[in-house]
Protein backbone atom coordinates (compact mmCIF):
# COMPACT_ATOMS: atom_id res chain seq x y z
CA UNK A 1 0.00 0.00 0.00
CA UNK A 2 1.00 3.20 -0.99
CA UNK A 3 1.22 6.39 1.28
CA UNK A 4 -1.34 8.94 -0.61
CA UNK A 5 -1.63 12.22 0.63
CA UNK A 6 -5.53 13.44 0.59
CA UNK A 7 -5.59 16.43 -2.65
CA UNK A 8 -5.27 20.13 -1.15
CA UNK A 9 -8.41 21.83 -0.39
CA UNK A 10 -9.41 24.68 -2.81
CA UNK A 11 -8.72 27.78 -1.94
CA UNK A 12 -12.28 29.99 -1.40
CA UNK A 13 -12.25 33.97 -0.80
CA UNK A 14 -13.13 34.90 2.38
CA UNK A 15 -16.50 36.93 1.80
CA UNK A 16 -18.58 38.12 4.50
CA UNK A 17 -22.56 38.05 3.32
CA UNK A 18 -24.86 40.24 5.19
CA UNK A 19 -28.51 40.67 4.45
CA UNK A 20 -29.83 44.17 4.45
CA UNK A 21 -31.67 44.13 8.12
CA UNK A 22 -28.55 42.55 9.14
CA UNK A 23 -26.18 45.48 7.66
CA UNK A 24 -28.56 48.17 9.18
CA UNK A 25 -28.14 46.44 12.69
CA UNK A 26 -24.14 46.06 12.79
CA UNK A 27 -23.94 50.12 13.79
CA UNK A 28 -26.09 49.20 16.43
CA UNK A 29 -23.54 46.45 17.89
CA UNK A 30 -20.65 48.88 17.93
CA UNK A 31 -23.03 51.48 19.72
CA UNK A 32 -24.64 49.64 23.07
CA UNK A 33 -21.21 49.10 24.23
CA UNK A 34 -20.22 53.16 24.22
CA UNK A 35 -23.73 53.88 25.17
CA UNK A 36 -23.43 51.72 28.15
CA UNK A 37 -19.57 52.75 29.02
CA UNK A 38 -21.68 56.61 28.82
CA UNK A 39 -24.45 55.49 31.35
CA UNK A 40 -27.14 55.44 29.00
CA UNK A 41 -28.69 52.41 31.12
CA UNK A 42 -27.33 53.16 34.32
CA UNK A 43 -29.56 54.71 37.31
CA UNK A 44 -31.18 58.22 36.82
CA UNK A 45 -33.68 60.67 38.32
CA UNK A 46 -35.94 63.44 36.98
CA UNK A 47 -37.52 66.58 39.10
CA UNK A 48 -41.12 67.02 38.35
CA UNK A 49 -43.19 69.84 39.75
CA UNK A 50 -46.13 71.76 40.52
CA UNK A 51 -48.41 73.98 42.07
CA UNK A 52 -52.05 75.59 43.36
CA UNK A 53 -52.51 79.32 44.43
CA UNK A 54 -51.45 77.89 48.22
CA UNK A 55 -49.03 75.58 48.01
CA UNK A 56 -45.88 74.78 45.44
CA UNK A 57 -44.37 71.28 45.44
CA UNK A 58 -41.04 68.86 43.30
CA UNK A 59 -40.60 65.34 42.85
CA UNK A 60 -37.79 63.93 42.14
CA UNK A 61 -38.09 60.18 41.09
CA UNK A 62 -35.75 57.70 39.16
CA UNK A 63 -36.54 57.38 35.66
CA UNK A 64 -33.90 54.70 34.58
CA UNK A 65 -33.38 51.95 36.90
CA UNK A 66 -32.32 48.55 37.14
CA UNK A 67 -33.90 45.05 38.02
CA UNK A 68 -34.13 44.69 41.87
CA UNK A 69 -32.75 47.95 42.48
CA UNK A 70 -33.74 50.60 44.94
CA UNK A 71 -33.97 54.41 44.79
CA UNK A 72 -36.20 57.03 46.64
CA UNK A 73 -39.04 59.15 45.40
CA UNK A 74 -38.67 62.20 47.27
CA UNK A 75 -41.94 65.02 47.26
CA UNK A 76 -40.95 68.40 48.98
CA UNK A 77 -44.33 70.29 49.54
CA UNK A 78 -44.31 73.71 50.79
CA UNK A 79 -47.23 76.03 51.59
CA UNK A 80 -46.96 79.46 49.43
CA UNK A 81 -49.43 80.69 51.57
CA UNK A 82 -49.88 83.11 54.43
CA UNK A 83 -52.59 80.91 56.17
CA UNK A 84 -51.84 77.61 58.03
CA UNK A 85 -53.59 74.40 55.44
CA UNK A 86 -55.33 72.48 57.69
CA UNK A 87 -54.67 69.34 55.14
CA UNK A 88 -52.61 68.63 51.95
CA UNK A 89 -52.97 65.47 50.28
CA UNK A 90 -50.60 63.72 48.26
CA UNK A 91 -51.75 61.01 46.16
CA UNK A 92 -49.39 58.33 44.67
CA UNK A 93 -50.95 56.92 40.93
CA UNK A 94 -51.01 52.47 42.17
CA UNK A 95 -50.12 51.36 39.07
CA UNK A 96 -47.57 53.43 39.22
CA UNK A 97 -46.77 51.96 42.66
CA UNK A 98 -47.54 48.46 41.83
CA UNK A 99 -44.34 48.15 39.50
CA UNK A 100 -41.90 48.50 42.31
CA UNK A 101 -41.71 45.88 45.62
CA UNK A 102 -40.95 47.10 49.37
CA UNK A 103 -42.82 50.86 48.76
CA UNK A 104 -41.80 52.34 51.77
CA UNK A 105 -43.90 55.57 52.40
CA UNK A 106 -42.12 58.14 55.32
CA UNK A 107 -44.51 59.47 56.36
CA UNK A 108 -46.83 56.71 56.38
CA UNK A 109 -50.29 57.01 53.92
CA UNK A 110 -53.52 57.48 55.84
CA UNK A 111 -55.48 55.82 52.62
CA UNK A 112 -54.12 53.18 49.84
CA UNK A 113 -51.22 55.70 48.40
CA UNK A 114 -51.88 58.77 49.90
CA UNK A 115 -50.42 60.48 52.29
CA UNK A 116 -51.76 63.49 54.35
CA UNK A 117 -50.18 66.38 55.75
CA UNK A 118 -51.85 67.84 58.69
CA UNK A 119 -51.20 71.56 60.06
CA UNK A 120 -48.44 73.21 57.19
CA UNK A 121 -47.80 76.38 58.57
CA UNK A 122 -47.05 79.72 55.94
CA UNK A 123 -43.38 79.45 54.58
CA UNK A 124 -42.80 75.22 56.01
CA UNK A 125 -42.01 72.45 53.89
CA UNK A 126 -42.04 68.68 54.53
CA UNK A 127 -40.65 65.96 52.62
CA UNK A 128 -42.50 62.79 51.55
CA UNK A 129 -40.37 59.93 50.73
CA UNK A 130 -41.09 56.80 49.36
CA UNK A 131 -38.26 53.90 48.67
CA UNK A 132 -38.97 51.88 46.19
CA UNK A 133 -37.03 48.28 44.70
CA UNK A 134 -37.60 47.42 41.32
CA UNK A 135 -39.45 44.78 40.06
CA UNK A 136 -41.02 44.90 36.79
CA UNK A 137 -39.06 45.21 33.74
CA UNK A 138 -39.57 47.46 31.04
CA UNK A 139 -41.45 51.45 30.95
CA UNK A 140 -43.65 52.16 33.68
CA UNK A 141 -45.57 55.38 33.86
CA UNK A 142 -48.12 57.23 36.64
CA UNK A 143 -48.73 60.42 38.25
CA UNK A 144 -48.68 62.13 41.35
CA UNK A 145 -51.33 64.68 42.57
CA UNK A 146 -51.67 67.03 44.96
CA UNK A 147 -54.83 68.71 46.79
CA UNK A 148 -54.69 71.39 49.38
CA UNK A 149 -58.50 71.38 49.73
CA UNK A 150 -59.44 73.99 47.29
CA UNK A 151 -57.21 73.14 44.18
CA UNK A 152 -55.75 70.23 42.72
CA UNK A 153 -52.38 69.81 41.12
CA UNK A 154 -50.76 66.51 39.21
CA UNK A 155 -47.56 65.62 37.07
CA UNK A 156 -46.78 62.82 35.37
CA UNK A 157 -44.31 60.04 36.25
CA UNK A 158 -42.67 57.45 33.63
CA UNK A 159 -40.20 55.00 34.89
CA UNK A 160 -37.92 52.38 32.81
CA UNK A 161 -36.54 49.51 34.80
CA UNK A 162 -33.70 48.11 33.21
CA UNK A 163 -33.32 43.70 33.67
Amino acid sequence: MKDQEPPKAPTIPAKIRLNRSEKMGLPFLFLLPVLAVAGAFGPATEVVEGQTSSVGWSAEYPSRLRFQNSERLNVRVQNRSQVTLAQVKLAFDPNYIHAFTTVAFDPAPSKSYEVELQNLAPGESRLVSVQLAAEQYGPHKGWIALSDGQEAARANLSTFIFP
